[in-house]
């Protein structure tokens, strides 16, 4: 901490917020689907993805299939519900729904905070979130 013109200065590091999406549920999805297959699917319908995400659930009785679709506005969520519901994806009738779901980043974590704060002057003056 450092006082400048009679205040406290604080530093700290940045954190990245996260992007606001509008998700997809999409069931009834081909054991072959992937994340790309899924991504692709949608750009060919003509609507604009910002990422998927492929989810095989292994059950005693049987396996499912599903998977999720993120878009960046939601009149871009409601064009892709009504436009795709129901169409063929490779050879299945696919079920689309709104979803909460908050699909991962998949990204390589980085280290974390703590780790890249080597002085001790920097440490003793850093709030974390």
């Amino acid at each position: 901490m450092l006082e400048v013109e009679g205040g406290v200065l604080k530093i700290a590091y940045c954190r990245k917020r996260r992007e606001v999406t509008f998700n997809l549920f999409v069931g009834n999805l081909s054991y072959d689907a992937t994340d790309k297959d899924l991504k692709e699917f949608f750009n060919n319908e003509g609507h604009s993805v910002v990422s998927t995400e492929v989810i095989f659930h292994e059950t005693i009785q049987n396996s499912l299939v599903y998977g999720y679709v993120s878009f960046k506005s939601k009149k871009e969520s409601e064009a892709a519900l009504i436009s795709v519901q129901g169409k063929a994806f490779m050879g299945r009738s696919i079920r689309i729904e709104h979803s909460n779901y908050f699909i991962r980043n998949k990204q390589p974590a980085t280290e974390s905070v703590e780790s890249e704060l080597t002085s001790p002057e920097l440490k003793s003056g850093v709030k974390e979130a």
